[in-house]
């Protein structure tokens, strides 16, 4: 038996086994769908397209209503800088790419890093859990660079900045920019 690449099943829940998945999960722990293309196959989403991380769920934890903490579990690509709540330019969601990017399998404890008391997940609780309607996935490129800079000069003022860090936070910021064009010009390609 081969080993998955990320411990789905612990991840995700009873809502990844087969009788309850739905590659149309906008949201696997919430269950809300929003009908979506695999931005890396082009077609209808399969189960195929999470188990080749072209597509993921958030894996950070958040209070739901009755202040249990549970995972996220809103859809992103994994080519993307992460889900709109939750992106990885604040440290969220990357032992996701890292496993596919690498190809070394992650186990659960790779996604139990942090403080599940940590203030930035207190703060995140009511991140989107019903379907996102119109919400672009790629953000505003204005919004993530003015997040990175807080981000960067609240490390500088703690000592921990790392340029490694806002290297790559500038590098999936170029990713999102150019896959959002590809997508604007396929969208403006097709006929009316």
């Amino acid at each position: 038996m081969t080993r998955d690449i990320i411990p789905f099943s612990e991840l995700y829940g009873e809502n990844w086994s087969r009788p309850n998945f739905d590659p149309h999960f906008d949201n696997i722990r919430t269950r809300t769908k929003y009908l979506h293309h695999c931005s890396q196959c082009r077609k209808i989403p399969k189960r195929s397209c999470y188990t080749k991380g072209h597509m993921a769920f958030c894996t950070v934890h958040i209070k739901d209503k009755d202040s249990n903490w549970v995972r996220h579990g809103q859809r992103f690509t994994v080519q993307s800088g992460g889900c709109d709540a939750h992106p990885r330019v604040q440290g969220y969601n990357h032992a996701i790419a890292d496993a596919f990017k690498t190809g070394v399998p992650a186990g659960i404890e790779a996604f139990d890093e942090y403080d599940r008391r940590d203030e930035r997940a207190e703060l995140t609780a009511d991140a989107h859990t019903e379907p996102r309607g119109d919400t672009p996935a790629t953000g505003d490129a204005e919004s993530i660079l003015a997040e990175a800079d807080a981000e960067a000069e609240d490390q500088i003022e703690k000592g921990e900045y790392d340029p490694e860090v806002t290297v790559k936070a500038l590098r999936e910021l170029a990713n999102r920019k150019k896959w959002a064009e590809k997508d604007r010009r396929k969208g403006t390609s097709k006929p009316a």
